[in-house]
C-alpha cells in the first residue's frame, strides 16, 4: 500500500448535505477497496480560475489515504463517472502537513503586500509597438558653438615620435 493525496472539487449546486454525501462516498470507496483515510481537510467554497461545466465556484476537499496501487485506477474511474465532482487530482503523498496546504507562505504574503503598497501610477497596458522616434535637431546654442569650433584654425598637435616599442614619455636617443 502507498500513501496518496487527492484534491477534488464538488459542484457548488449541492447543498452542504449533498457535499457531505459526495465526500462520504469517496471515503467509503477507499475503505471498501482496503484503504484507510489518514487525513482530511475541507478547503471550502472557492472561486474557480475558469468556468468548469458552467460553474464559477466549487467546494474543494483534500483527502490523504493509503491504498493499494491496483485500486487507484478504479478510484479515478469513480471520480470521472460522478457528475457532482467537477475536477480531481490524485498524487503520491509527499508528507506536507495539511495545515500548510492552501495557505500562502510568508514570502508570498510579503510579496503580495509590497505589490499592493507600491507607489506610483498603475502599470501601463501594452497598446502595440511605439512609433519610431523623430529626428531631434541640435539647439541653436549648441549648433553655433559647433560651427565656431569648426571655423577656428587650430594648430594640429605635433605627431609623437613614440614608436610601438617605445613607452610614452621617453625620448629617442639618436646614437
Amino acid at each position: 500500500m502507498r500513501d496518496y493525496e487527492t484534491t477534488f472539487i464538488v459542484a457548488p449546486s449541492l447543498d452542504s448535505d449533498g457535499v457531505i454525501r459526495e465526500v462520504e462516498a469517496v471515503k467509503n470507496f477507499i475503505s471498501s477497496a482496503g484503504g484507510e483515510i489518514t487525513a482530511e481537510k475541507e478547503w471550502g467554497r472557492r472561486r474557480l480560475m475558469y468556468p468548469i461545466r458552467d460553474c464559477s465556484e466549487g467546494v474543494y476537499h483534500i483527502l490523504r489515504f493509503r491504498l493499494a496501487s491496483d485500486s487507484l485506477g478504479e478510484l479515478e474511474r469513480q471520480f470521472r463517472l460522478n457528475e457532482n465532482i467537477l475536477r480531481h487530482l490524485v498524487i503520491r503523498d509527499e508528507g506536507t502537513p495539511l495545515e500548510h496546504i492552501g495557505q500562502a507562505s510568508e514570502s508570498e504574503e510579503r510579496d503580495r503586500d509590497s505589490r499592493d503598497r507600491r507607489p506610483g501610477p498603475p502599470p501601463r497596458r501594452f497598446d502595440g509597438p511605439k512609433p519610431a522616434p523623430s529626428v531631434v535637431s541640435k539647439p541653436a546654442a549648441v549648433a553655433s558653438t559647433a560651427t565656431a569650433e569648426a571655423e577656428s584654425p587650430e594648430s594640429p598637435e605635433p605627431a609623437s615620435e613614440e614608436g610601438p616599442d617605445q613607452p610614452a614619455g621617453e625620448e629617442k636617443s639618436s646614437e
